[in-house]
């Protein structure tokens, strides 16, 4: 992979690309135990403050958080799919903007990002992880979900329905120990397969992480 390669331009391009596919794939998506435990948790309350990042077309995540009574800031950074999100769920707010630049203080009860971070390298992988932590109010929990790699992982750009985009799967060790640098304590963690058409077999780790 090239040095000088910009993943974040590269993976914006191909997200603005893919919207239709993708929004169809997401159509078929159910919430895990796992997000839905999460969104039962005694330390939200009606009203709770949320933000999706990397929400894309708002389903299922976003919509599930609003359909419990949850207010809700989407992110992402394809104005395409910020503009299908704002159809799907009209009742959250949907802003243009990448991980990369998102700067919250003590904002927010919760955090999600599923499958959204595995489109970073480990240096901006940390970076939004100390992000994620400023703009968790304290006792706030942080819900995460990407696929655990069966080989030593490693960054590399892969064809996703024709687009190509960066992408790297972190070890359970690898998130915990960039999480714990800032402040979030592992609370939850659970694996899963998935299988869909398009990915085949997916070998999921999801965690839920308590800011102190």
């Amino acid at each position: 992979m090239p040095k000088d390669l910009d993943i974040i331009k590269l993976n914006h391009v191909a997200w603005d690309a893919i919207v239709e596919q993708f929004a169809n794939y997401r159509q078929g998506i159910k919430i895990t135990p796992t997000f839905a435990n999460y969104c039962d948790s005694s330390y939200f309350s009606p009203k709770s403050q949320f933000l999706d990042i990397g929400c894309g077309t708002g389903i299922p995540f976003t919509k599930y958080l609003i359909d419990r009574g949850f207010n809700v800031t989407g992110i992402d950074i394809a104005e395409s799919m910020i503009r299908l999100a704002q159809k799907n769920v009209p009742e959250a707010n949907f802003l243009i903007l990448s991980m990369m630049e998102f700067d919250y203080e003590n904002m927010f009860d919760g955090v999600v990002s599923s499958y959204s971070m595995q489109l970073l390298d480990p240096f901006r992988f940390e970076q939004v992880i100390e992000k994620i932590s400023k703009a968790l109010l304290s006792g706030g929990l942080f819900y995460l979900s990407l696929n655990e790699p069966d080989k030593e992982p490693k960054g590399e750009i892969v064809n996703y329905m024709n687009q190509k985009m960066y992408f790297r799967e972190y070890t359970q060790e690898e998130i915990v120990n960039f999480c714990l640098k800032y402040d979030l304590h592992l609370f939850t963690f659970s694996r899963q397969i998935e299988r869909s058409d398009i990915f085949g077999v997916e070998h999921m780790i999801e965690f839920i992480f308590k800011k102190h």
